[in-house]
């Protein structure tokens, strides 16, 4: 389980998300939450093929394409409530 967010007393900073996972392939959630992650890079979580669970709740995402969430097969659960995407 990898855990991000913002401490409650501090001003949050942006996180940028790309490609720096796979290292982490028997990851089986991962929560990235209050961190101002404005976007999510191509293949950022290919190669982990254990993730079941990714949050990403209260962060600026405003778009999500297929090949954001590209290698994640098994995926259970994904949180992206909070943020500002569009239709």
């Amino acid at each position: 389980v990898l855990t991000i967010t913002s401490p409650d007393d501090q001003q949050t900073t942006t996180v940028t998300l790309g490609p720096i996972f796979e290292p982490l392939n028997q990851m089986e959630e991962i929560h990235i939450t209050y961190s101002n992650v404005p976007a999510i890079g191509d293949l950022t979580f290919w190669g982990l093929v254990h993730l079941r669970l990714l949050n990403l709740t209260h962060n600026n995402i405003t778009l999500i394409l297929s090949s954001h969430l590209a290698g994640l097969e098994g995926l259970e659960a994904l949180h992206l409530d909070h943020n500002h995407i569009g239709p």
